[in-house]
């Protein structure tokens, strides 16, 4: 499946949820990486709010945007254990 392509004006939002394992008593937090043309141009991590009442913590993240071949990378922490997920999309020249 070819990567979705955007418009260099477009906004993109990315939502995901985050299921915390409950038997851990570690704090979950995310990890968003920008990827542009297969390198690694911002990362960051982030503590997460508590889950809400159904165990969840669903986010919204922006997406960063850049002329050619992008990825956005989610990383769910908690403790030793982690889930990766990513989005991969192609940005117009202006």
């Amino acid at each position: 499946m070819a990567a979705p392509a955007l418009k260099s004006t477009a906004k993109p939002i990315i939502y995901f949820v985050v299921y915390p394992n409950k038997a851990n008593a570690e704090k979950p937090k995310i990890q968003v990486e920008f990827l542009s043309g297969g390198q690694v141009l911002a990362k960051q991590t982030a503590d997460l709010p508590p889950p809400d009442r159904s165990g969840t913590i669903p986010m919204i993240v922006g997406a960063a945007l850049r002329p050619g071949n992008c990825e956005l990378r989610i990383t769910a922490l908690q403790g030793n254990e982690s889930a990766t997920g990513s989005v991969n999309y192609t940005v117009a020249s202006p």
